[in-house]
């Protein structure tokens, strides 16, 4: 049986920051479905929007 896991707006934050122990956890978690609600897509375009290079976060972003 395969597992699904949501990640919550926080995790995805730390992992894209590169901070232990979340982003190992998510790694080890990769090839398992992985998904985000859209309340937390929508937590992380805000977050890019009103960062100081938008374009960079919102490519590293899509790049998650």
């Amino acid at each position: 049986m395969k597992i699904s896991y949501l990640l919550d707006t926080d995790w995805i934050i730390d992992y894209l920051n590169d901070k232990e122990p979340i982003s190992s956890k998510i790694e080890e978690i990769r090839d398992e479905s992985l998904c985000i609600s859209i309340i937390s897509l929508a937590e992380l375009y805000e977050g890019v929007l009103n960062s100081k290079n938008p374009e960079s976060s919102e490519n590293l972003l899509l790049g998650f």
